[in-house]
C-alpha cells in the first residue's frame, strides 16, 4: 500500500526549530517576578524619544519621561520628575529580527504607560528592569 505523507507538518516544525519559535519565549510568570522585584513602578508621560546605532549595530534608545504617579521607588523619585530612561536593542532590524525571547519595544513620544525601572548606577538615568515587559502591567 503506498500511502503518501504531507511534508508541510514537518516543513513548519523544521522552520520553528531552526529559528528558534520553538521554546523561545519567557514565561510570563517569569516577567511578573521581574515586575515585582523592580525598585521602580511608576506611572510615566513619554515626553521624547530619541534613537541612534552604536558601533556594533545595536539601537540605543534615549527616553525622557514625565513621573505622574509612583507605585514604588528605590530611588525616591517623586510624581512630577522628567527622568532619562536609556537602554540597547541589541541588533535590532525589523526586517529581520532575531530569534529568541521578545525584545523590548521602542516607546513612543506621547504615550503614558507603567514602567518597570532600575536606576543607573553612577548615571542620571533609569533602565527597564522588566525585560520586554517593563512598559505595561501583566495581569
Amino acid at each position: 500500500m503506498n500511502r503518501k505523507i504531507s511534508a508541510l507538518p514537518f516543513v513548519w516544525m523544521s522552520a520553528a526549530l531552526m529559528f528558534g519559535w520553538a521554546g523561545a519565549a519567557i514565561p510570563l510568570t517569569t516577567f511578573k517576578a521581574l515586575q515585582a522585584k523592580a525598585p521602580e513602578f511608576i506611572i510615566i508621560n513619554i515626553q521624547s524619544v530619541k534613537t541612534d546605532r552604536n558601533a556594533a549595530g545595536d539601537v540605543v534608545v534615549r527616553a525622557q519621561a514625565l513621573v505622574q504617579k509612583v507605585e514604588r521607588t528605590g530611588s525616591g523619585v517623586k510624581p512630577g520628575s522628567v527622568i532619562r530612561i536609556v537602554y540597547t536593542l541589541h541588533h535590532r532590524d525589523p526586517e529581520h529580527p532575531l530569534p529568541g525571547p521578545q525584545q523590548l519595544p521602542i516607546i513612543k513620544a506621547g504615550v503614558t504607560c507603567p514602567a518597570y525601572l532600575v536606576k543607573t548606577a553612577g548615571e542620571d538615568a533609569y533602565s527597564p528592569a522588566a525585560e520586554a515587559k517593563s512598559f505595561e502591567t501583566l495581569k
